[in-house]
This record gives structure tokens, C-alpha cells and sequence, in this order.
């Protein structure tokens, strides 16, 4: 239990607080008892029979011991003049809470020379109080907290007094008749120039409190030419109104008063009143006068264009931004930066990222404004549309590097291969700056060098094409693109490094995507964003400095090529500066071969009896365009020529990629034994490998298109028929069950043999056995006879 000596309080919504004045500082508490009921303490009696609806709280507080102040004194009268009898409500306030059951009419006198009468105080919060004071007497009035006035604050300490508003009022006889004066007139429009229906706020401010039931749209109208509409007029202050203002047409605004304005003894403002201040009314929107480019000739995906874009009026320049332009062709764009040529003039960077056309607008909806603030007329789109030539996308390994100081003169140049085509306008950026970390996106100097490569217009750079380029030499080649020599010094021989990139600028710091990165020897900088160590960023060990012109992997994928370039250990080599390097890359997938019947074993696997598939394999997947395969009999007797129906052959996979595809043969829902379309149908069933459709009688090249055999975007390469040579064996003759061309007396044999035992191949129907009719028949038919070889 704590014992406190005096205790001060109050009581507001549901909760009492009571203040310890004790000065042992053990002592100090401020208790509070929260309503947890439905009754409300206001006074300490009832807080005496509170009983169990209270529940008490305490916590340690330093006793307040501070007099409390007055911060301010204000009669509310604006020009400092009353009349006998008039009321004038002063507003005190105090610095902290005031114990209200302590102020009274008592604590107030005047310390001028009316006399006054002084009303009820009342507490507007806890440390605002209003006090009426009505003169008695003509004089002034000083209003007075007097020495011996008791005012507490809410720990009981007394207020120091004597206080003294430090304003004199004078009180007259008789009635005010003083009229009120504007003392200004004040408009939130700091340059003087507002648009067509944009509202203007003025404050009027007058000498004196105002009777706010006096004032109205009626009383204002404009000096100016504009015809004007009113919105809200609000008393903010005594003696202080703002009202809104909105020009409906053009030319000026001068606000005007005209009416009848009464101070509260009733004395009529003196009119008219004008601001001194005339607003420009802008009625004008402004317009796009002119849209033009800095384009001439072919234009590249990739390559910057500047927009010249001219208005009709100064524009707001915070009001222009790159939101407020789009393309309306068809090419995706890049917006950069705006920069003001003169207050109507603004030039805009824009990069178009891909192939289609380009027509710079500022399309419905975007808001630009002028100095008045009225919108710009849009939509409105430059009178030129610029045709936008696509070029290679590059991304990381489409560019790799070879090799390091390996030719040129003076022995710093350096050998590059092309993993894409390389089309005209294709750029990219080399350079021999740092990365600093593994996965940094952007150089940590741009201290050395930097160049750029462009493919010229018109040509084009074919996949696998080495490029050695100069690093401060002079140029190998300009046939075919553009090198834009750097000016820093060349290549170390075994502490430098490379990074192929593409950037908004030959200089930029942060690349927008690195395509492959190669440090040699020493060097420390590091692999950077995108780019994975071992295949498009690579550290050859020790002083290896080029790829191996022998001993390496020089076909194949990109997929492929990239890993053993940059296997460092394996496939570089240590070499003297400027010494030659010459290699020579096949890029694409290539054809393996077929295995005729789908590898189904028959009695004797090397019969050429039926053909019921194919099975085409490739060295890497590749994906299959429409018609990548034809199946051509050039005849099984004598020379001729005939294609199965494409829609005969049967593709698995029906899509790819896939690095093995099966064909089988459709023949249509025919008789067994029908010849559709060079396709005999045979019943199929359970053993579909063996009893399947199978080709006619014949000699046949498969012949693949390298061009609809797609693999990492790269053609078939090498090889790309089976049939054409006596090793592929790919032919049919009926009856022929050992495969050696001809059927004869072991043929003859073998059918009998098949007769008693099922053998599949000498099954001519595939109805599941050999016997009299369609077997016979059709063996009969080729009985002696040899195809014809090639």
C-alpha cells in the first residue's frame, strides 16, 4: 500500500487520475481508476463508493512541481476598438493542464480603465478557456489574471501572477460605427496565369470581425474580362473568409467586392474593392506543332533515335515524362531520357528492341500541360513512321572468344567465333575493364578500353565465322562490319581480360547483358551476371591462351561447343604472342543413321522381306518442320522413281525435339494385301512390329531436308539421306529372307520352314500365317529374280 500526502485529480471519460504533490521521489504516484462498469466517477465521493466497477492502476511519475503559464491572451477583435456594452470573448491558453474547478470570473480583472463586467469562463479543453468581458465604461481594456488569483494546474501548482494581455482594447461610447476594411486580398496562384476552369482560391482578410451572414457569391464579381463562376466561400477566422474562384473564358480575372459586407455592429464595408493582382486567363490549350527524328536511311532494332517534339506554347515541364509518349507502330520500344531544349522544345531518346515500325505519339490520355496548367490536345502521333530493321537478339554464349593475343600485329589481337547469324546492324560492345565479383552487373572502372562491333548494312556474319580483332592495331577486315577501335592500350598477354556485352552506350558501366567473359592467367576479374564459369565465362589455367587449333571439338551444337571451349585444361594451350591460330568450326546437328524394321528381330535379321518401319537417329535432338522427310522408290527392277504420300508416313514423336524418330506406313482402311500408295496393308494386330503395313516392293532413299531438321536453331549438317549408297541396304523385295538381293532356293526353304513355324517377314497379309494364296503368290512373283543394284 502506498501512502500518498496529496492527491489532485480529474475525472473524463470513464478514467480518474489522481496526482501525488508528495516530494519523496519513493512515493511518487499517478493512479488511475478506469471504468470497467457502467457508471463513471466524477467526483470523489463517488469514487469513494466505486466498488468493484473501478479497477485501480499505478505507476511511478516524478511530482510536477512546475508552475503552470499562460501562452497566450486574444480578445478576438481585430481592430482593438469596442463600444460600450459590446462582449468581447477572450481566448487564454495555457502551457499545460488546468484543474478547471480553480478558474473562475474572480481570477480575471482590468488592468486598463473601463469598466467591466466579466461572464461565466467555460473550458473549452483542458488548457483553453474563453472569458467573456462586456465594458462598462469607455477607456481600454487590459485583461488581467491579478496578483492573489488562484489557478492550479491539475498537480496544484499555483499559475505566477500578475499576466497581462499585451493588447489594448479601446472602448468608445455609444455604438461602433467604424466601417471595415479589406486589409488584403490574397490568390493561390503564385505566377499570375491559370487556366480555363481551374478554381482559384483568394483569402480576403478584413480589418475587423465580419457578420459571415453578409457575405455571398452576390457580393464578389471581376474586374477582369473573363466570365467567372463561385464555389465555396469559408470563414476560416473572425475577419477571414477564402472563396473559389473558376473562369469559365478566357482573358482575365480581377477579383472584385461590389456588395454589402457588414462588420457584427452592422457598419457596411466600403465598396468597391479590388485585388491588385489581374490573373491572365489561358484559354488556349496548347499543341504538338512539329515531331522530328535524327534517323536517316535503314534504322536497327537497338540503335537510339532522337525525337524533336515542339508545342505550340511553353509546357510545364514537370508535367512531361516518358509516360506521356508510346509507339503507335508495331516495334517495343525503350523510352529514355527527355531533356528541355527551350521552354516549347523537348528532345526524347527512344530505342526500338525489335523489327516493326515506329511512330512516336502521345497518345489519348496523356496529360501535359502548359504553363497555365490547360492539357495538351492529344492524341497526336508524328507524321513519319520509320520502318525498323530487326537484327540478332544475342544472349549469353551466342559470341564466344578463342583466342588471346593470338594474331595481328602488334600482338594484341584477339579471335572470336559466332555461335548466331550475325545480321546486318547487329552490335555489341567489347572491352578489357574489371568485374569485381561473382555475379556483378557492371564494371568496377572504365579505365582501359572499350570498342564497338556493327555488322554492316545489307550483310550478314553466318554462324561459325572466326573474327580476329585488333585491340589498338590495325584492322583485318572491314568486309563484312564495323570495328570501332578502342583508344586504351592493348592486351596483356596473361593478366587481362575480355567481356563481350551489349549496353545503351560503348562506355556504360552497368551492361544491359553480358554475352561471354574470358580472363587469362592472373587476371582476378570475375564472372558477371548471366554468365555461367565453363561455358560463357571461362579462366583458361595458367597461361593457356587459345583454344587448340587440333585435339579439340570443332562440330557440333552450341551446347556442345561452349563446354569444351571452355574446358581450359583439356582444349587450351600456352602460346607465344602473335602467334597464327586458324580453326575451323561445323555448327549443327547431324543425321547418324536408320535401322530398318525398328531393330524387331526377325529369324533371320537380315531379311529384306517386308519393311514395317524406320527409325531415324540423330547425333543431339532436333525439332522437325512439316515434310523433313520424303521415303523415294527408285525402282526394285529397273531405274524409276515414286514417292510415298507424305500423308503415308507416320512421325514419332509427332514433335520434338527428339533425338530418335520412328516412321511407319499408313495404307487407310483397305483389304489386307492392298497396295495404297507404295504401302501394302497387312493386318497388324498384337505383333504390330512384325505384322505392321510395310512398304512395297523397291528401292528406297530416305531423304531428310537439312533445313526443316532444326537443332539449337541450326540446320542439319553432313549426311542427310539413307538409301543412297550400296552400305544402307535399304530396299523390299518380297520373299527375300536372308537380305542378299534376290530370292531364291534358300528363300524357297525358308517359306516352307515358315509354313510349319510363323516367320513374320514371309507373312505377305500379316493375317498371322504363311500359306497358299497371297504368300504363295507374291513369292512366286520374285522367285529368281535379283534387284537391281546401284
Amino acid at each position: 500500500m502506498v501512502c500518498l500526502r496529496g492527491l489532485s485529480g480529474s475525472f473524463s471519460n470513464g478514467v480518474a487520475t489522481l496526482y501525488a504533490t508528495t516530494s519523496e521521489a519513493s512515493n511518487n504516484r499517478m493512479i488511475s481508476i478506469v471504468d470497467t462498469g457502467n457508471s463513471t466517477p466524477t467526483s470523489a465521493t463517488q469514487l469513494a463508493t466505486a466498488g468493484a466497477n473501478f479497477v485501480f492502476r499505478g505507476v511511478d511519475v516524478f511530482p510536477d512541481n512546475t508552475p503552470p503559464l499562460v501562452t497566450s491572451i486574444d480578445d478576438g477583435d481585430i481592430d482593438n476598438e469596442v463600444a460600450v456594452g459590446d462582449t468581447l470573448t477572450y481566448t487564454i491558453t495555457f502551457n499545460e493542464g488546468i484543474d478547471a474547478s480553480t478558474v473562475s470570473a474572480s481570477d480575471f480583472d482590468n488592468a486598463g480603465s473601463s469598466g467591466i463586467s466579466i461572464g461565466s469562463v467555460t473550458a473549452i479543453s483542458s488548457t483553453v478557456f474563453s472569458v467573456p468581458v462586456t465594458p462598462t465604461t469607455t477607456g481600454t481594456i487590459i485583461l488581467r489574471i491579478p496578483t492573489g488569483a488562484v489557478i492550479k494546474d491539475l498537480a496544484g501548482n499555483n499559475l505566477v501572477t500578475p499576466v497581462l494581455d499585451d493588447t489594448a482594447v479601446n472602448v468608445i461610447e455609444g455604438a461602433d460605427t467604424t466601417p471595415p476594411t479589406v486589409v488584403s486580398i490574397v490568390d493561390n496562384d503564385a505566377d499570375n496565369l491559370v487556366a480555363l476552369d481551374q478554381t482559384v482560391t483568394y483569402t480576403i482578410s478584413f480589418s475587423e470581425d465580419i457578420d459571415a451572414a453578409t457575405v455571398s457569391a452576390s457580393d464578389f464579381d471581376n474586374a477582369g474580362s473573363s466570365s467567372i463562376s463561385f464555389g465555396a466561400i469559408t470563414e476560416t477566422a473572425p475577419g477571414v473568409f477564402t472563396v473559389q474562384v473558376t473562369p469559365t473564358s478566357g482573358e482575365s480575372l480581377n477579383l472584385r467586392i461590389i456588395g454589402t459586407i457588414k462588420d457584427i455592429a452592422g457598419n457596411d464595408l466600403v465598396v468597391p474593392v479590388v485585388d491588385d493582382d489581374i490573373l491572365t486567363v489561358d484559354a488556349i490549350a496548347p499543341t504538338v506543332t512539329n515531331i522530328t527524328n535524327n534517323s536517316s536511311g535503314t534504322v536497327f532494332a537497338e540503335s537510339s533515335i532522337t525525337y524533336t517534339v515542339s508545342f505550340s506554347e511553353n509546357i510545364d515541364a514537370s508535367t512531361l515524362s516518358i509516360n506521356d509518349f508510346s509507339n503507335a507502330g508495331t516495334a517495343t520500344v525503350v523510352f529514355g531520357a527527355i531533356n528541355q531544349v527551350s521552354p516549347s522544345v523537348y528532345t526524347l531518346v527512344v530505342t526500338p528492341t525489335s523489327g516493326g515500325t515506329l511512330r512516336l505519339q502521345l497518345p489519348a490520355g496523356a496529360i501535359v500541360k502548359d504553363i497555365a496548367g490547360n492539357n495538351a490536345v492529344v492524341p497526336v502521333q508524328d507524321d513519319e513512321e520509320l520502318t525498323i530493321t530487326p537484327i540478332t537478339q544475342l544472349g549469353p554464349g551466342d559470341i564466344v572468344v578463342l583466342g588471346y593475343n593470338t594474331a595481328g600485329s602488334p600482338n594484341d589481337s584477339f579471335v572470336i567465333m559466332t555461335l548466331k547469324e550475325l545480321s546486318g546492324g547487329t552490335r555489341f560492345i567489347v572491352n578489357d575493364n574489371e568485374v569485381a565479383s561473382d555475379g556483378g552487373t557492371s564494371f568496377t572502372d572504365l579505365n582501359e578500353a572499350e570498342a564497338l562491333f556493327t555488322v554492316k548494312t545489307g550483310q550478314t556474319i553466318p554462324a561459325g565465322t572466326i573474327l580476329s580483332l585488333p585491340w589498338g592495331g590495325a584492322d583485318v577486315s572491314t568486309a563484312t562490319y564495323d570495328w570501332d577501335l578502342p583508344a586504351g592500350p592493348g592486351l596483356g598477354n596473361n593478366n587481362d581480360e575480355i567481356y563481350i556485352y551489349k549496353a545503351t552506350t560503348i562506355a556504360s558501366s552497368t551492361p544491359t547483358a553480358f554475352i561471354y567473359g574470358v580472363a587469362i592467367g592472373s587476371s582476378t576479374s570475375s564472372r558477371p551476371a548471366g554468365l555461367t564459369l565453363g561455358t560463357t565465362f571461362i579462366k583458361p589455367t595458367g597461361a593457356a591462351a587459345r583454344y587448340k587449333p587440333t585435339g579439340a571439338v570443332y562440330s557440333g551444337l552450341p551446347s556442345t561447343i561452349r563446354p569444351a571451349i571452355g574446358n581450359t585444361a583439356a582444349n587450351w594451350e600456352s602460346v607465344a604472342p602473335g602467334s597464327p591460330s586458324d580453326w575451323s568450326f561445323t555448327l549443327g546437328a547431324t543425321f547418324v543413321g536408320a535401322t530398318i524394321n525398328g531393330g524387331a528381330t526377325f529369324p533371320n535379321n537380315a531379311q529384306r522381306s517386308i519393311v514395317t518401319s524406320l527409325v531415324v537417329n540423330f547425333g543431339s535432338p532436333v525439332t522437325l518442320q512439316s515434310n523433313a522427310f520424303s521415303l523415294e522408290n527408285i525402282g526394285l527392277l529397273t531405274a524409276g522413281s515414286s514417292f510415298i504420300p507424305q500423308n503415308q508416313l507416320i512421325i514419332t514423336p509427332a514433335s520434338g525435339p527428339s533425338s530418335s524418330y520412328t516412321i511407319t506406313f499408313d495404307a487407310g482402311v483397305v483389304a489386307n494385301g492392298t497396295n495404297v500408295g507404295g504401302v501394302i496393308k497387312r493386318a497388324g494386330g498384337a505383333a504390330a512390329a512384325t505384322n505392321g503395313n510395310s512398304l512395297a516392293d523397291g528401292n528406297y532413299v530416305l531423304r531428310i531436308d537439312p533445313t526443316k531438321v532444326q537443332a539449337e536453331g541450326f540446320a542439319l549438317v553432313g549426311d542427310a539421306a539413307f538409301g543412297d549408297l550400296a552400305t544402307d541396304r535399304f530396299f523390299r523385295m518380297y520373299g527375300d529372307s536372308d537380305g542378299d538381293g534376290d530370292v531364291d532356293g534358300t528363300d524357297a526353304v525358308a517359306l516352307r520352314n515358315a509354313q510349319l513355324s510363323y516367320n513374320a517377314a514371309l507373312d505377305w497379309d500379316g493375317n498371322g500365317s504363311v500359306s497358299a494364296g497371297a504368300d504363295i503368290t507374291n513369292f512366286n512373283n520374285n522367285r529368281n529374280r535379283r534387284r537391281r543394284l546401284f
